[in-house]
């Protein structure tokens, strides 16, 4: 496990079978879409759902165990998991915030953590780069890595530039931050 100040990274956590199982078995896709309709070109991806509450468990419990040891966040639920899709030779999600850890839901709850799991890696481009300050910072994520941050910091996927990029995408919820 590697960890600095903006994320925590868990190597070949997720097994490759487990990777290839969820593609195979949920990739109901469609077109994703940003909030607003205005920035639509800050994103190229489709995504699929997962509800099923075994998998939920399973993924939370993981981010859980990463928060415990690092970001000690009150979390106490998890939304429903989100498999993407990034097709070369433009799939791509520009800089955004997945929450601001004050900006309620509609449960009242808000976005903490956020994790990305890598279900695949035989693609070219796709990388997750965070900006901090000025500076980009890319994280090197093979099949099976975690990659566990808070929701409030800025990051992007860049550009898939030859085959299609399938990533697991979680966000674990609690009250708002103080």
């Amino acid at each position: 496990m590697s960890k600095n100040f903006h994320y925590v990274k868990v190597d070949s956590f997720v097994p490759s079978e487990v990777c290839d199982f969820l593609i195979e078995n949920y990739g109901k896709w469609s077109t994703a879409k940003t909030l607003d309709p205005d920035y639509s070109s800050q994103r190229s991806s489709d995504v699929a759902w997962i509800v099923d509450n075994f998998w939920k468990t399973s993924f939370f419990k993981i981010i859980d165990d990463i928060n415990a040891q690092s970001f000690e966040f009150n979390l106490n639920s998890i939304e429903d998991l989100q498999l993407t899709k990034y097709v070369a030779p433009n799939g791509h999600y520009d800089y955004h915030l997945d929450g601001t850890g004050y900006s309620a839901m509609k449960s009242g709850l808000v976005r903490k953590l956020s994790m990305s799991v890598l279900l695949n890696d035989d693609f070219d481009g796709g990388e997750f780069e965070y900006q901090i300050d000025t500076k980009s910072l890319t994280v090197k994520l093979k099949k099976g890595d975690v990659l566990v941050f808070p929701s409030y910091f800025l990051h992007r996927v860049k550009p898939v530039t030859m085959g299609t990029r399938y990533s697991l995408v979680a966000w674990a919820s609690g009250e708002q931050l103080k």
